[in-house]
């Protein structure tokens, strides 16, 4: 089972959007925030800093 190795929170600057980044062992990088909440365009790149580490399913399995 795969552990957190790093935490960061980010923020969107234009709309205020939170978002929690998890590094994990296994090299995978995951990126949690409420999908629901209304974003801006620009959040978007909270997606973009996903990384596989190419295991399916989520790291913590």
């Amino acid at each position: 089972m795969a552990e957190v190795v790093d935490k960061d929170i980010l923020r969107c600057s234009c709309c205020g959007l939170t978002a929690v980044k998890l590094e994990w062992s296994c090299g995978c990088v995951t990126v949690s925030y409420d999908e629901d909440a209304p974003a801006c365009g620009d959040c978007d790149n909270f997606r973009d800093q996903r990384e596989s580490c190419g295991k399916g399913g989520w790291p913590g399995d």
